[in-house]
């Protein structure tokens, strides 16, 4: 996406779902018509990545986890996962204000993969540790 629109998709889009992971993600299908996430899906099939993949890509904006889980339990827990991750890299890497919309985005992931707080606690503290070198975490999304 960010070839097709260099000169506003990074600013305009990308990094607003950083914060606003579902209203950003629908500014960008409402302007462009698709999105990241359907890009993302093709080339997953295209490259033969498997169906897991793919759907984890195809679904890691979608709002309501237990609907995907009724379409693919295993791909709910992948996105379900990326939402923490995503949500743990902005927390210690970025700006402190954290919006209302992440941290609902994080809280039903949480609910949903049932992790307990001590997980939580090693994996941010696993970033804290390793993740500072050589732009790590600005592959997060």
């Amino acid at each position: 996406m960010m070839r097709y629109a260099p000169e506003n998709y990074a600013q305009t889009y990308f990094s607003r779902q950083l914060d606003c992971p579902l209203s950003a993600y629908r500014d960008e299908e409402a302007h462009y018509q698709t999105a990241h996430t359907f890009v993302g899906g093709l080339i997953a099939k295209r490259w033969n990545l498997g169906n897991l993949l793919y759907r984890s890509i195809v679904f890691h904006h979608h709002d309501n986890l237990l609907e995907v889980a009724s379409f693919d339990p295993k791909a709910a827990q992948m996105v379900a996962t990326n939402r923490i991750a995503n949500y743990l890299v902005f927390k210690v890497f970025s700006d402190p204000f954290l919006t209302k919309e992440l941290e609902r985005y994080f809280e039903e992931a949480q609910a949903f993969l049932n992790l307990p707080e001590n997980a939580l606690h090693a994996a941010e503290a696993a970033l804290q540790k390793w993740g500072w070198g050589s732009g790590f975490h600005l592959g997060s999304h």
